[in-house]
């Protein structure tokens, strides 16, 4: 038996291609954010943002590693990484008040990723007493 991740191999091709899209996206702007002009690691504000960035990049890593070698934790790390951004962007939109198309719709993206996620992940069916079937129990 074949180890699955999700119920379809299309949707695992969308995870894998928007874990990638992320994946990337989080690099660069790690990368960016290291090695901007202004950078010190004196204010609180930007060791904080490396951290949290730093933090997401590698969990995104990681899940996106287990998800291609089919490992049994990818959906947990997967709910992990979807639900610590989407709260991380919540609680900056809140924060900011800044509740543009583009931050709403990434909630609602976010949102839709985790609903996804568990909804089409493989789940084995377990046979209880199939060994029982066709004889007669009294």
């Amino acid at each position: 038996m074949k180890k699955r991740i999700f119920k379809y191999k299309i949707f695992k091709v969308l995870v894998v291609l928007t874990s990638s899209i992320m994946l990337s996206l989080l690099g660069i702007g790690l990368f960016d954010l290291i090695n901007r002009e202004d950078f010190s690691l004196q204010s609180y504000g930007d060791k904080l943002t490396i951290i949290v960035v730093a933090i997401l990049f590698l969990l995104k890593l990681i899940s996106l590693i287990f998800i291609l070698f089919k490992l049994s934790k990818s959906i947990l790390l997967l709910n992990i990484y979807y639900i610590s951004s989407l709260s991380i962007l919540v609680v900056s939109t809140a924060i900011n008040e800044l509740y543009s198309a583009i931050n709403l719709f990434l909630i609602f993206c976010l949102s839709i990723l985790i609903f996804l996620v568990n909804k089409f992940k493989y789940k084995k069916v377990h046979y209880e007493n199939i060994e029982l079937i066709g004889t007669q129990n009294d």
